[in-house]
């Protein structure tokens, strides 16, 4: 099932996340994420949060979880997975509060679900220690895989600068600004969690 969680970051258009709704399966949005909603046509199927940053009026279900330890993405992701669903899509996450865009990173790590992230420009994907993944990318794209916060690359291949049994950790090692000579490239850890991230927007939904 194509599942499409929306966040509240204010740098998506609506019309961006119109065009990814209307592809998924299932559509769920977090607190404040709801507001978008109004501009469009079709609505989330549910709306999670503590409703603390929702403004409009909705007739769709609610799950209001007041809890102020968790944030609201992580109660979507913990609900996501709750339901037996193993992978999800985001969109929304960047924004104007850089704390939120780091903890919503950090709580998709502490799930146990596949994450991408669609970003102004470009995607990011979720490596897990154990994953051995080939990510299409164009001849010449930008990649960069970031540890979060360390991880052991087994192999990272099909890029200018490939690895092999490489330890990343955030302030010591980390591959920047790669580019893929030989796509798909491919992605394996051994250790850890890292995000490949990929350079340019994501021309459609259609290629989910």
């Amino acid at each position: 099932m194509r599942v499409l969680g929306v966040l509240a970051g204010r740098d998506v258009q609506p019309s961006r996340v119109k065009e990814w709704a209307e592809l998924a399966d299932w559509v769920i949005a977090a607190d404040g994420a709801a507001d978008m909603f109004s501009q469009l046509e079709r609505p989330p199927h549910i709306i999670i949060g503590d409703m603390d940053s929702m403004t409009i009026e909705s007739n769709v279900e609610r799950i209001v979880i007041p809890d102020q330890s968790h944030s609201d993405c992580d109660k979507l992701l913990r609900h996501v997975e709750a339901l037996g669903h193993t992978d999800i899509t985001l969109i929304g996450l960047e924004g104007d509060r850089f704390d939120h865009v780091l903890a919503s990173l950090s709580s998709a790590v502490h799930s146990n679900l596949g994450v991408r992230v669609i970003l102004r420009t470009g995607q990011a994907i979720l490596i897990r220690h154990g994953d051995v993944r080939q990510i299409a990318a164009r001849k010449g794209q930008t990649v960069s895989l970031i540890p979060y916060p360390e991880c052991t690359v087994e192999e990272f291949s099909g890029v200018q600068w490939p690895l092999r049994r490489v330890d990343l950790r955030l302030g010591a090692s980390l591959s920047l600004s790669n580019v893929a000579i030989e796509p798909p490239i491919s992605v394996s850890l051994t250790r850890g969690h890292a995000w490949l991230i990929l350079s340019e927007p994501v021309e459609s939904p259609a290629a989910w």
